[in-house]
């Protein structure tokens, strides 16, 4: 047999049994009974840790959504920069190759450069 069973069946009031009583020892005057606790309840209490929760939560997400924003931002705005970087340096590198050549081609021109362009290709 479960417990519940058991003590279902030493209880002669089965179903019709009343709840026992409430007892908070926390307060000086605890409430005996539903009855009693209902009877001073102030809903009001109830809604205003509803807010504070739901307040603290909004809050949260607020933060939490503008740091995603300020990240996605600075990201951005990171790949922008480095994209203006290397074609910075991209075209740096590519005007050095035009110098280079058309020192090479200065160099060429003149008559006694030959062996100078010779000695390059070995």
């Amino acid at each position: 047999m479960t417990f519940l069973k058991m003590y279902y069946e030493k209880r002669a009031c089965h179903p019709y049994c009343k709840a026992p009583d409430k007892r908070d020892f926390q307060s000086y005057n605890p409430e005996k009974s539903f009855e009693d606790f209902y009877r001073n309840y102030d809903p009001m209490v109830g809604i205003g840790t509803a807010a504070i929760l739901l307040s603290i939560i909004f809050l949260i997400s607020v933060k939490s959504f503008i740091r995603w924003i300020i990240r996605n931002w600075e990201s951005r705005k990171y790949a922008k920069s480095f994209a203006e970087k290397v074609e910075k340096r991209v075209s740096f590198v590519e005007n050095k190759t035009r110098m280079s050549v058309r020192r090479l081609e200065s160099i060429s021109s003149k008559k006694n450069s030959t062996k100078f362009i010779e000695s390059i290709q070995k």
